[in-house]
C-alpha cells in the first residue's frame, strides 16, 4: 500500500500547482482581473500556494552544499535560462537591443519575461528557510511560531520605509524579491510541520472535508487584502489577515484536489509548471504585438500551447529546466 499512497500524493499535489500555474496564465491574459471579488482573493493565495508546495519537499540534504547545488540546478539555472531566451527571442523581433551586448546581459531580469521574479524570490526563500530550520532546530513549534511573526512584522515596516526611499526604485527587481521571500517563510513553515506530522494522509470523512472547504474558502473570502502582490512586496493593509486568506485557500484547494486526485491537462501543466512560468509571458508579448484579441482568446491559445512547448523544451533543454541536473554534486 505504501507505494500506493506516495503516488497519489505526487498526483494530487501535482493538480494543485496545474491549477497555480493555469490562475497565473488567466491572471496575465487579464481574465479575471476586472472583477474585484474574485482578483482580491485569488491574489492572496496564488503565490503563496507556490511557496507552501516548496515548503512541502523542502529537505536539508547532507548540507548546506550539497542543498545549494540542488537549488542552483532546480532553481537558479532555469531562472537564468528563462530570463535570457525569450529575451533573446523578443529583442531580435521587435526591438534593437539585442544589438546592444550590455543590453543583453543585464536587461531580461528585469524585461520581458518579469514573470520569473518568482523563482529569484523563491531561491532566496530556500536560502532563508534552511537558514530558519538550521537555527531553530532545537526550538518549540510556538517559539519559531513567534519568531516568523516578528520576523514577518519587521519585513513589513521596513517595506512601507524603504519604498520612500527613490535608490530604492533603481533596485527594486533585487529588494522586491527579498521582502517577498521573507513573506514566504510561514507559507513554508506551515507546510514543513504538514509533512513532518504526516498530516497529507490524515484521513477525514467526506462531511468532515465538506465542511472545511466551506468553513475555509468562507474566512479566506472575509479575510482577504486589497493590494497583496508579491511581485511587488504589497501584502494588503492587515498582512496577517493575508496569511489567514492564503493558509484557509490553500486547505480548501489540497482537499479539493485529493479527491480528484488527477486531472489529465492540468495535472500535466502542474507537473511542469516551471516551463509554463517561463514561455507563457513571452507568448503573451508576442500574440499582444500583431493582434488585440479578447483575454478569453489569448487564455486558450496559450493553454493549447502549452504541451508542445513542455515537450520541446523537456527534450532539447532539460538541463536547464530542472529535468535534469546541470551541476553535479560531489560529496
Amino acid at each position: 500500500m505504501e507505494p500506493e499512497v506516495k503516488k497519489q500524493r505526487i498526483e494530487y499535489i501535482d493538480l494543485m500547482k496545474g491549477f497555480c500555474i493555469i490562475v497565473v496564465v488567466a491572471m496575465h491574459c487579464n481574465l479575471y482581473t476586472n472583477v474585484d471579488l474574485i482578483d482580491t482573493w485569488v491574489s492572496n493565495f496564488r503565490m503563496p500556494l507556490y511557496f507552501f508546495l516548496s515548503g512541502l519537499f523542502f529537505k536539508k540534504y547532507s548540507g548546506f552544499t550539497e542543498f545549494l547545488v540542488h537549488k542552483v540546478n532546480k532553481v537558479l539555472i532555469p531562472y537564468f535560462f528563462f530570463s535570457w531566451i525569450p529575451y533573446c527571442a523578443l529583442s531580435f523581433l521587435f526591438t534593437s537591443n539585442f544589438t546592444n551586448p550590455l543590453f543583453w546581459l543585464f536587461a531580461p531580469i528585469m524585461t520581458y519575461n518579469g514573470v520569473l521574479w518568482f523563482l529569484k524570490s523563491l531561491f532566496i526563500a530556500h536560502l532563508f528557510f534552511y537558514l530558519f530550520v538550521h537555527l531553530t532546530q532545537k526550538t518549540s513549534e510556538a517559539l519559531k511560531v513567534v519568531i516568523l511573526f516578528i520576523i514577518t512584522l519587521v519585513n513589513v515596516i521596513v517595506v512601507s520605509y524603504a519604498k520612500n526611499f527613490a535608490f530604492m526604485e533603481g533596485y527594486y527587481f533585487i529588494t522586491y524579491s527579498f521582502f517577498s521571500a521573507v513573506m514566504s517563510l510561514p507559507f513554508m513553515y506551515v507546510a514543513n510541520i504538514i509533512m513532518r506530522h504526516h498530516l497529507l494522509n490524515k484521513e477525514m470523512t467526506k462531511r468532515q472535508e465538506i465542511l472545511l472547504i466551506i468553513s475555509s474558502l468562507a474566512i479566506a473570502l472575509v479575510s482577504a487584502q486589497h493590494s497583496v502582490w508579491f511581485n511587488i512586496a504589497s501584502f494588503g493593509d492587515h498582512f496577517i489577515f493575508m496569511y489567514i486568506s492564503a493558509l484557509s485557500s490553500i486547505f480548501a484547494l489540497l482537499i479539493i484536489c485529493r479527491w480528484l486526485t488527477k486531472l489529465p491537462y492540468v495535472s500535466y501543466v502542474g507537473r511542469y509548471s516551471l516551463i509554463v512560468l517561463g514561455t507563457h509571458f513571452a507568448y503573451l508579448t508576442i500574440i499582444r504585438h500583431y493582434v488585440n484579441w479578447p483575454p478569453y482568446i489569448e487564455f486558450v491559445i496559450i493553454l493549447i500551447l502549452m504541451p508542445p512547448s513542455i515537450w520541446f523544451f523537456k527534450k532539447f533543454f532539460p538541463y536547464f529546466t530542472a529535468q535534469k541536473e546541470l551541476i553535479k554534486y560531489k560529496q
